[in-house]
């Protein structure tokens, strides 16, 4: 005997799905029209989260099965074509940001020209992703006979239905995930928009750096491309000043470098980590790692090291004046710590994991994270590296951050673990804490939140942790790292791939293909977005990545004042100018 449906069950349905969606106006025009307090029904706790969705997957497929059964007797009832309607554009999931397996593979096998025995498997493409939205109308009639609950099409079509739009969410659902209500209006940020574009044949994108000392300098690097661009703050008043962004090329003598890390260290100076492709005297290609030292605004170049494998991490340590670089192949990996950027470091280490993320801890400490390694490194009195705390782990991990306040480090797992892992470790702990994710909900950002005044934070205090994910329907999560896995704040932005916190910590930029939206973290609400301007899609390209040449790779990136915000997409930056706001904190 098939579920009674009323009006009462699928109105809540449908309101469910409104709230869910990120419809919160819709939700309340139906809950005004119908029942104030729809949450009183007394089937209301059983219903769970995509609901409606499931149903109509279920639908969906026993109408496809029923007509596989008539052997052409029959039609599927119900078919709603390949068109529907113009599809927002939306980031590929397979479309991973340079950071992931597939990326650093293709790097590791150039390395000398050796093809890597990497085990790790390549991520399967995700289905349904541009078939978003089936719309019912009319009667509906819905069997529930044993068609299957949870899916692989049921998830693709909730990601599509949520990555619909990239848009603020008005949040009046009170079921214990969320208490934010959108009550004053969003500020647009789409008029005060410079854009950068690179169109020079070969050249990609790859990293958008602004100097920490010299807001107004922006590195850009990729493969054969290593530019710096002055971009003119928009409040400036100086009668000689350039009035739009100024540009130029930095030559290191390389034949189509890539480029593939990238640390501002004393003022006009940075490092850059390459690749080069090249040939030996016996014909065979082959890659070669560089390091190389930027000198006066990029004026000066100077190779300092060959290196064995990629560059994949540069952190300078300002305070000290040091320099840490993590250079890994396929199996193995160097660790160095330069005082003056010689050509020898000052220190070095070896491990027999590839290492890709690397964090400044203090002036004497750091952590380095990778495939199946997380260890603690200290320069100790005696002037030797050591390894201070080696966890025990068999992740892949691929993005690591440092808190300085609370001490903990927060790290995230790569894109073809089976359960995507957020892992954590507190002051104390001899192993690491881990939380999984859905299978699929990959974790496509981490950042603690940033405290200007660290003596103005308490015991009592949470210590906020943001992560993204590119699917899934809570897409923009808040944690208390202090209290793991304690959920603080979580809302669905569609499909968010980068995030980066204000340098003061109040705004949080979620970026997805063509919208960034600026959320107060606090309370989980926005207060404000950005979007190109109709007249704008000349200098703003958004095509779906299947027909592109190139996948569309996202950056965000603060410019140490919080004044502007570099939004890399493809080959193009939108520099998003806060300059008329007199302060981060009165931006909205």
């Amino acid at each position: 005997m098939t579920e009674h449906l009323s009006s009462n069950v699928v109105n809540y349905l449908v309101w469910r799905y409104l709230q869910e969606a990120g419809y919160a106006k819709a939700a309340l025009a139906l809950a005004h029209d119908w029942n104030d307090e729809p949450e009183t029904l007394p089937f209301a706790d059983k219903v769970q989260t995509h609901t409606l969705l499931r149903m109509l997957q279920d639908g969906l497929w026993l109408d496809d099965m029923r007509a596989a059964a008539s052997n052409g007797t029959e039609e599927r009832r119900y078919q709603f074509g390949r068109d529907h309607g113009r599809p927002f554009a939306r980031y590929n999931g397979d479309a991973r940001r340079r950071k992931t397996l597939s990326s650093r593979r293709v790097r590791k096998e150039e390395v000398n020209g050796t093809a890597a025995d990497g085990d790790a498997p390549a991520r399967k493409k995700k289905k349904g992703s541009n078939e978003a939205q089936a719309r019912v109308n009319g009667d509906m009639e819905i069997e529930t006979n044993g068609a299957p609950a949870e899916s692989e099409a049921i998830v693709s079509d909730a990601d599509s239905v949520i990555e619909e739009e990239v848009a603020p969410l008005v949040t009046t659902l009170s079921l214990g995930e969320s208490g934010g209500l959108q009550t004053e209006k969003i500020t647009d940020l789409g008029p005060q928009t410079t854009f950068l574009r690179i169109d020079e044949p070969g050249a990609t994108v790859v990293h958008t750096e602004w100097s920490p000392t010299e807001p107004q300098l922006l590195l850009t690097a990729g493969e054969s491309l290593l530019r710096i661009y002055h971009i003119p703050n928009s409040s400036q008043t100086q009668p000689d000043a350039p009035t739009e962004p100024v540009s130029r090329d930095l030559d290191i003598g390389l034949n189509h470098p890539t480029v593939t890390a990238v640390a501002w260290t004393l003022p006009g100076e940075a490092l850059i980590g390459t690749l080069e492709d090249m040939t030996a005297d016996s014909g065979e290609k082959m890659t070669k790692g560089k390091l190389y030292h930027l000198s006066e605004g990029g004026l000066q170049t100077r190779l300092v090291t060959a290196v064995l494998g990629s560059v994949f991490a540069l952190r300078y340590n300002a305070p000290a004046n040091l320099l840490l670089s993590v250079c890994s192949t396929d199996v193995n990996s160097r660790i160095c710590v330069w005082k003056e950027i010689k050509q020898e470091p000052l220190y070095s280490a070896q491990t027999d994991h590839p290492v890709f993320a690397a964090e400044w801890m203090n002036d004497s400490t750091f952590v380095v994270a990778g495939y199946g390694i997380l260890e603690v490194y200290e320069i100790t009195a005696e002037n030797k590296l050591v390894v201070q705390k080696s966890f025990t782990t068999s992740t892949r991990w691929e993005n690591l951050r440092y808190d300085s306040v609370c001490n903990i480090i927060a790290c995230s797992s790569a894109s073809d673990e089976t359960h995507p892992k957020l892992g954590l470790i507190l002051p104390g702990d001899t192993e690491i804490r881990t939380h999984e994710f859905a299978p699929g909900e990959d974790i496509t950002g981490l950042e603690f939140q940033p405290i200007t005044n660290p003596a103005s934070h308490n015991a009592d205090s949470h210590r906020l942790l943001a992560t993204s994910s590119d699917s899934g329907f809570w897409t923009v999560q808040f944690w208390n790292a202090k209290k793991p896995f304690e959920n603080v704040q979580r809302f669905s932005s569609g499909s968010v791939i980068e995030i980066a916190f204000s340098p003061d910590g109040y705004l949080l930029a979620a970026a997805g293909t063509d919208t960034v939206t600026f959320w107060d973290p606090e309370v989980g609400i926005a207060k404000a977005k950005w979007k190109p301007a109709d007249n704008d899609e000349q200098k703003w390209d958004t095509t779906l990545p299947d027909a592109r040449d190139t996948e569309l790779e996202h950056l965000l990136r603060w410019d140490a004042d919080g004044k502007k915000l570099a939004y890399k997409l493809g080959n193009q930056v939108a520099i998003i100018n806060f300059w008329s706001m007199n302060s981060t904190a009165q931006k909205v």
